[in-house]
C-alpha cells in the first residue's frame, strides 16, 4: 500500500475517524449543576450517555479499515458504503445530542433522576462532541474515497486459495502412494 494511495488515504481516514469517535465518547459532553434547594455535586454526562451509537459506530468504523484492506470490487464498494452511513449516523447522533442547541435540555433530561428535588439547573458543555464529529467526517470521507475509487490495489494473489497443485508436485506425492522415491533420479 503505497503512502498517498487512495486506498491508504481511506483506510487512515476511517482508522483516525473510529480512534477520535471512541475517544471522544468516553469523555465528559456535558455537566449539569444544580441551583438552589438541596447542594448536589454535578453530574457529569459522557458521551456514550448522550449518544450511546457512537461508540458502537466507532467500533464499526475500525472494522470497516479492515474491510477496506481486505475487500475487492463490488464488496469494497459495500463496506465504503458502510462506512458512509456508520459516519453520517455517527455525525447525526453527535450534533443531535452534543453539538446543536437542544442537545442542553436532552443533558437535563439525562440528569434529572440524579437530580430530583432542584429548583434549577444548568448545563454546561465541552469539546468534546465537536471532535467526535471531525471524527465522524473523517470516517465518512474514508468512505467515499472507497466508493470513488474504481480501481485498487488488493491483495496479492499469494493469499488467495491455491486453485490446482502443478503436475510436478502432484507426481511426487503420487510417487510417494506407490512406495517409490521422487528424489532417486534427481
Amino acid at each position: 500500500m503505497a503512502a498517498g494511495s487512495p486506498r491508504s488515504s481511506a483506510v487512515a481516514a476511517t482508522l483516525a475517524g473510529g480512534a477520535l469517535l471512541l475517544l471522544a465518547a468516553g469523555r465528559t459532553w456535558s455537566t449539569v449543576r444544580v441551583r438552589g434547594g438541596v447542594p448536589l455535586p454535578p453530574v457529569h454526562l459522557t458521551g456514550r450517555t448522550l449518544a450511546a451509537g457512537v461508540p458502537a459506530l466507532g467500533l464499526v468504523a475500525l472494522a470497516g479499515a479492515g474491510g477496506l484492506l481486505a475487500a475487492r470490487g463490488a464488496a469494497r464498494r459495500l463496506v465504503g458504503a458502510l462506512l458512509v452511513a456508520a459516519g453520517a449516523g455517527a455525525a447525526a447522533l453527535t450534533l443531535a445530542r452534543g453539538v446543536l442547541p437542544g442537545a442542553r435540555e436532552h443533558a437535563w433530561e439525562e440528569a434529572r433522576r440524579s437530580l430530583a428535588g432542584s429548583s434549577g439547573w444548568t448545563a454546561t458543555a465541552t469539546g468534546w462532541p465537536v471532535l467526535a464529529l471531525v471524527g465522524a467526517l473523517l470516517v465518512v470521507g474514508g468512505g467515499a474515497v472507497a466508493l470513488a475509487a474504481r480501481r485498487w490495489s488488493a491483495l496479492g494473489a499469494r493469499y488467495d486459495a491455491p486453485t490446482a497443485r502443478p503436475a510436478g508436485a502432484r507426481s511426487a506425492w503420487e510417487a510417494l502412494d506407490r512406495g517409490e522415491d521422487p528424489t532417486s533420479g534427481v
